[in-house]
């Protein structure tokens, strides 16, 4: 086998294939030996056709075939040999295939853009302090107290903010019911952070036997375009008002957790807290060094990769879209907006990947499988001992390897480039937050009853089209008799 490269333009190349004679006339051989043993042409025996005669009949259709095999044997190992590693749309022009005569293809694509010289010179990362403060432990606790809060009927006084009203309500929309807002009797938190803008503060100062209608408007980034930017009436009536009546933090509360106190809590809290902070002040770090980087070393990203990647995006943002009961065309105007964002982000993203292999490749820097491993382990946090292996064996393969690899690869250059973290931001998090707060915690110690939980918060959720109003809340009676497996999240 032959190749020859051809620059065709600043990302686009173009390979030239060459393969002997004599592997064309082995791949024909065995290419017509197949075909004859099923062949039946007049006057023979399945099997007993001459050579001559499977030319005639099958010649274009063996011809077609051997030179879709030679191509697949042979354009790895010459794009090996060449060194290139094409990117988005590939194109392969794959000739003719004769005896005796030496077969040849061409293959066009795109490369990654490589600089022609590396700048990193003059980088400077201002680390992120990530260490929990006591406030974000406090407020982590109120959460957790929340969580657990006893719903308590409130008969002295009208709905306010925070509290749960007992609803029955339906929305009309020019003059039509919208669908999926009538609810019976549903428990509503006067959250306005969570409900639509306009309609938990319409529901404050209510009392049992009120009814209301409750004008709102639509959000002009609404997701659902229809209604965006329109007036509703949510028409409402009350039957009770019920307040949060939190349990004490103590000792007691954090054994109703699955933990054995309320110090073991804090620091529960504090590690997961680190490592949540530790995280975002990563992706602040990533963000400021490739925004230098690519100031520094601009290139042109092959539009095919961006087009790759943006379709691959859409096709993300689709499937969400319809998971929430959305029809992608009810976007209408704005989508073309949309395609404009992901086109955007992901020529950002190619751009980092070109300079990131652009780093590794100049600084030889190298992934090794204990690195992989030793990032698993960073993320598996808690994992009982007996379920490690697998989700390590998990992580090691297809997608998942390339993506932890490409993780890897993105620290090893941040490292190369500016340096390891300073001592005093890395690693302070957690020990400084933990003796803030040791402070506070109570000092009694009860046995342990149940294994350790996760205090981790999970996201709230927030309801598409016009539920915007959270499903009926769950009434959570604090126990102390009764110990529960682990925090709900």
């Amino acid at each position: 086998m032959k190749w020859e490269v051809e620059r065709v333009g600043t990302v686009e190349r173009k390979i030239r294939v060459e393969v002997a004679p004599e592997a064309v006339n082995v791949e024909l051989t065995e290419a017509y030996r197949a075909v004859g043993k099923n062949a039946q042409l007049k006057g023979f025996r399945k099997g007993k056709a001459p050579k001559g005669l499977l030319r005639r009949y099958y010649g274009a259709q063996v011809s077609e075939e051997v030179a879709e095999k030679l191509v697949q044997k042979n354009i790895e190992n010459a794009l090996q040999e060449a060194d290139l590693e094409p990117v988005g749309n590939v194109s392969i022009d794959r000739g003719t295939v004769a005896e005796n005569t030496s077969y040849e293809f061409t293959v066009t694509f795109d490369v990654m853009p490589l600089p022609e010289k590396l700048e990193l010179g003059d980088i400077t990362i201002d680390w992120p302090d990530t260490a929990p403060t006591k406030e974000d432990i406090g407020a982590r606790l109120q959460e957790l107290r929340q969580m657990k809060a006893e719903l308590v009927p409130v008969e002295d006084r009208p709905s306010a903010m925070g509290d749960t009203i007992n609803v029955s309500m339906n929305a009309t929309c020019e003059g039509e019911v919208l669908a999926g807002t009538q609810a019976e009797q549903q428990d509503i938190e006067l959250d306005g952070e969570r409900l639509l803008p306009g309609l938990a503060e319409g529901m404050v100062g209510l009392s049992d036997g009120d009814e209301k209608d409750v004008p709102i408007s639509f959000p002009e980034d609404f997701a659902d375009p229809n209604l965006a930017g329109k007036e509703a009436i949510f028409s409402v009536t009350v039957h009770g008002v019920k307040t949060q009546e939190l349990p004490e933090l103590d000792d007691e509360f954090a054994i109703d957790l699955g933990l054995e106190n309320l110090e073991q809590l804090e620091t529960r809290i504090t590690d997961e807290l680190a490592r949540t902070k530790d995280d975002e002040g990563q992706r602040q770090v990533r963000d400021s060094l490739f925004d230098q980087l690519i100031e520094k070393n601009p290139l042109e990203i092959p539009e095919s990769l961006i087009s790759m990647r943006t379709r691959e995006m859409m096709s993300m943002f689709f499937q969400n879209l319809e998971k929430q009961g959305i029809s992608p065309q009810s976007l209408g105007e704005r989508l073309p907006e949309q395609l404009e964002h992901f086109k955007v982000q992901a020529g950002r993203l190619c751009h980092e990947r070109a300079l990131t292999k652009a780093i590794v490749d100049s600084a030889s820097l190298t992934v090794t499988e204990e690195d992989l491993k030793s990032r698993v382990e960073t993320f598996m946090g808690d994992v009982p001992e007996e379920q490690r292996e697998g989700i390590l064996e998990g992580f090691l393969q297809g997608e998942s390897r390339q993506r932890l690899k490409s993780q890897v690869e993105y620290e090893k250059v941040l490292e190369h480039v500016v340096g390891p973290r300073p001592a005093e931001k890395a690693g302070k998090g957690t020990a400084k937050a933990k003796k803030a707060a040791g402070k506070t915690a109570a000092k009694k110690k009860a046995p342990a009853k149940k294994k350790a939980a996760s205090a981790k918060k999970a996201p709230a959720k927030k309801a598409d089209g016009a539920d915007k109003a959270p499903a009926k809340k769950k009434t959570t009676k604090k126990k102390t008799t009764e110990k529960k497996s682990e925090a709900k999240e």
